[in-house]
Parts: structure tokens; sequence; C-alpha cells
């Protein structure tokens, strides 16, 4: 059994959390919905660390490739009111697409996002981290994508830090499953056709991504309003174990070795996807 789980944010980007600003003060704990956990793991010397994905590694690894903006990507902003914990993933979701919309510079969108994010926040329990000087931030630094985006993973770990602290770890992870699927439709929608290398770079990271999560989520009580969308989680993680996509390097040295990858396991992936978003809608 593990001792303790230690989460890392992914890769290149965590250095782009040198945004200015002070931390927040903790705020009084609420009365809001909480996950528990269903077992309590046994002690041990054991630690795992594991990585989960961000808002903003896939959006800043399209601005760098042939991709093109396309607004119609973008998850709808929901204007119906959601359950408690349907509000958690669709804060992931909408943090993917403000990281998106601002690393295109579609500063427009970015406002609409953002106060849709800043809504969201709210409802969690995250108002006054959020008010706490990062929306004037936003406001001043909206037309410049680089450091717009140091604080959007700014804001997704304010979220991620609050959950932890208030011992509410497993809304964090919702928040995250968020990421993940509106992560993995953006390596769908932007970058299957326009860079292979990157695709199968994105999908192997999404294949470490659904085991973590899983992982991480493991022992939680899993609320009924997204036991579906749980559900969906764990069948992409089947997905992923059958598709033994072939590394990026290996396709770079050997092209023909693109021709190993299983069409109909990747049609089901992207089925998937657009299920889970289709859910969120509702």
């Amino acid at each position: 059994m593990r001792l303790c789980l230690v989460i890392c944010f992914c890769i290149a980007l965590a250095s782009m959390l040198g945004c200015t600003g002070q931390p927040s003060e903790q705020t009084n704990q609420t009365d809001q919905p909480s996950m528990k956990r269903e077992s309590i793991s046994t002690m041990s010397d054991s630690v795992r660390i594991i990585s989960l994905p961000t808002p903003m590694q896939i959006p800043a690894l399209l601005r760098t490739t042939d991709a093109l903006y396309n607004k119609q990507v973008l998850f709808p902003i929901q204007h119906n009111e959601k359950a408690f914990y349907q509000s958690t993933v669709l804060f992931g979701m909408y943090m993917v697409d403000l990281a998106y919309v601002g690393a295109f510079n579609d500063q427009q969108a970015a406002l609409e996002y953002f106060t849709h994010c800043k809504r969201l926040g709210d409802d969690l329990g995250l108002g006054y981290q959020i008010e706490s000087g990062i929306t004037e931030r936003f406001e001043q630094n909206i037309s410049r994508p680089d450091s717009l985006g140091r604080l959007i993973m700014e804001l997704y770990t304010l979220g991620h830090e609050y959950f932890k602290e208030n011992e509410k770890e497993g809304l964090g992870l919702l928040m995250i499953m968020g990421c993940y699927f509106e992560g993995l439709h953006l390596v769908y929608t932007e970058a299957k056709e326009n860079d292979l290398i990157l695709f199968l770079n994105l999908m192997n990271q999404h294949k470490n991504y659904s085991e973590n999560l899983i992982y991480a989520l493991d022992g939680f009580e899993i609320p009924l309003e997204i036991e579906t969308e749980y559900q969906m989680l764990v069948k992409s993680n089947e997905l992923f174990k059958n598709l033994d996509a072939p590394s990026a390097y290996s396709v770079k040295v050997a092209p023909a070795r693109a021709n190993q990858l299983n069409v109909e396991i990747l049609r089901e992936l992207e089925q998937l996807t657009k299920d889970f978003r289709e859910s969120m809608k509702i």
C-alpha cells in the first residue's frame, strides 16, 4: 500500500509558475460537498510520484506547431445551472479552453472563459483567492499570451492547492479529469491532422495520464452525478492499454511505423471524448 501520493503537474510548464503575485490567505472551510475515501491506505515507506495534465501544456505546444486556431473546437460555455461535482469537472474543462484561446491571443474569448472560470471558482470556494489580485493581473496581461499562460497556471495551481489544503483532494482530481478530456479533445481536433509526431507524443502522454488519474482516484467515493463520466475515464484507460501507439521518436526515424496505429481504437477514443463532452452539456 502507499504511504503518500505526490502529484506532479507535468513537464516543463512547472517553470511557468514564476508569475508575480503573492499567495492568497487561506479561507475558512465551507459546508460544500466533499468526496470521501472509502478506505484508508495502510502506511508504508513507499511513495509514488505521478504526472497529471495541466491546462497549458497542449495549447502551448499547439501554438509552436502549424496548428491553426479554431474557435469551433471550444467547449461551449454552459449557462444552465450544474450540480456541484459537475461544476468541478467543468472548471477543469474551461481552464483548458481558456489556455487555448489565450495561447492564440483571442482576447474576447479569453475574457469570456476567465469570467466563467471565476464564476465556477466562486461556487467551489475559490472566490477570495481569485479576487486577490488575479482578476486585475488577468486584464493587464490579456494581450500577452506568455504572461497570460503563467497566470492561468497559477490559477490552476491555486485551485489544486485549495482542494488539497481543505482535504478535498478528490474534488481537485475531478477538476483534472476535466482537463484530461478537454485536452484529449484538442489532441484529436488540433494535433491529429496537423502534426503526427506531436499527436503521437500527446497520445502516449494521455495513456500515462489515464492510468495515473485512476490510480489517484482509487479509494475515493465517486459521486453518482459523475459516475458516467468516471466510467468513461476507466474506458479510456482500457483503450489506451490496447492502443500500444508507437513513440514519436520511433516514427521520426522510421515513418512506416505510423502504420502500426490501431485505427479502430483511435476512433473509439475519439468518440469517447465526444461522448464525455456531450454528457457535460446535459
